[in-house]
């Protein structure tokens, strides 16, 4: 599981859900590198946003599918591969139709963005073609419970430093750069419309870098399973939607 992908909000704070808008000015760039972005958040400043710019007078509409409920998910366990539970593959299911057919379709390599597009109908591309979420290093598989309780200082700085990464893992300006990067392309190609079933962090990350908020924003940011978010706009300006229920 990633954490707060159903109804934890991790760090400390004000939890941003569902109905919440905005009309950034585009999304980030990743023409300064990881390191400068990094440096800015440590700061707690924003992360520099890009002018990139649909090539095409199509606007671009990115729908981003948050995966449908697991086992991992209702124990609050860092992801452990494990597939939908039967509950979330039936709701997954009852939702077929409900997204634009004509769509470029991507999924996150894991097995349970899989399983949620190819239960949604989707026909995504060979190997997923979006980003993985965070990589939670050797906490795969534990719960947060057991994390909390065997390393609390190192759960509490990677809750709050955008910096600090699981052991073995990956931190939050890391799959933010990720993202930031996949992100551009998306723009730079001026496709039409997308569908995305992404992780939780991949979501995270796509309202941080589109509202250029800080990245120690970035657990403040709720996404239920089975919830779409949008990014939509055109000559790099883009308006972000939150948290629509699929079913």
């Amino acid at each position: 599981m990633s954490p707060g992908s159903s109804r934890w909000s991790g760090a400390p704070g004000w939890t941003i859900r569902n109905r919440w808008s905005t009309s950034p000015r585009g999304w980030n760039a990743s023409t300064r590198g990881a390191d400068e972005c990094s440096a800015r958040a440590m700061a707690g400043s924003r992360l520099p946003l890009s002018r990139v710019r649909p090539r095409s007078a199509v606007s671009v509409r990115l729908l981003l599918v948050s995966p449908a409920m697991t086992r991992s998910l209702r124990r609050g366990v860092f992801d452990d591969g494990d597939p939908l539970d039967e509950q979330g593959a039936a709701q997954a299911k009852s939702a077929a139709g409900a997204l634009p057919g004509d769509a470029r379709a991507v999924h996150s390599p894991s097995v349970r963005c899989a399983r949620t597009a190819t239960a949604l109908g989707l026909r995504a591309e060979h190997g997923g073609g979006a980003p993985a979420g965070l990589d939670a290093g050797r906490w795969q598989g534990r719960t947060l419970d057991e994390v909390a309780a065997t390393e609390p200082e190192l759960l509490s700085r990677w809750l709050t430093d955008p910096e600090s990464a699981a052991p073995g893992g990956e931190s939050v300006s890391g799959v933010c750069a990720r993202v930031g990067g996949w992100l551009d392309g998306v723009a730079e190609g001026g496709t039409g419309r997308w569908v995305a079933v992404v992780e939780a962090e991949v979501v995270r990350a796509a309202a941080v870098l589109a509202t250029g908020a800080p990245l120690t924003s970035f657990w403040r940011f709720d996404v239920p399973p089975l919830t779409v978010t949008e990014l939509s706009g055109r000559d790099g300006r883009w308006n972000l939607r939150l948290g629509r229920p699929l079913v």
